[in-house]
């Protein structure tokens, strides 16, 4: 704690040496991109979607399992989807 505290305290005392370092430090690490690379996406084979519906208030139980499954049959339709899961209810 002692030590973080002198380190911070002088941070704090040499705002501007450390705001260049700090860019230094960003810009530096800017050159790296090439050499690791950069993917926002996973290369995993597998993708997940994540579909939320909200039912209308008074809606029925059964009128929300008919959504469901009016849904889970679009989907099964579409090329590279294998499975289909859903779920409702409080549980």
């Amino acid at each position: 704690a002692h030590g973080y505290k002198r380190i911070l305290n002088w941070t704090l005392n040499h705002k501007l040496i450390s705001f260049g370092l700090a860019v230094l430090l960003l810009v530096g690490s800017l050159f790296l991109v090439p050499s690791i690379g950069v993917s926002f996406l996973s290369s995993d084979q597998e993708k997940t979607l994540t579909l939320t519906y909200t039912p209308k208030a008074g809606q029925s139980q059964s009128d929300v399992e008919k959504a469901a499954n009016r849904a889970e049959a679009y989907l099964m339709k579409r090329d590279g989807v294998k499975t289909v899961q859903y779920s409702f209810g409080e549980g």
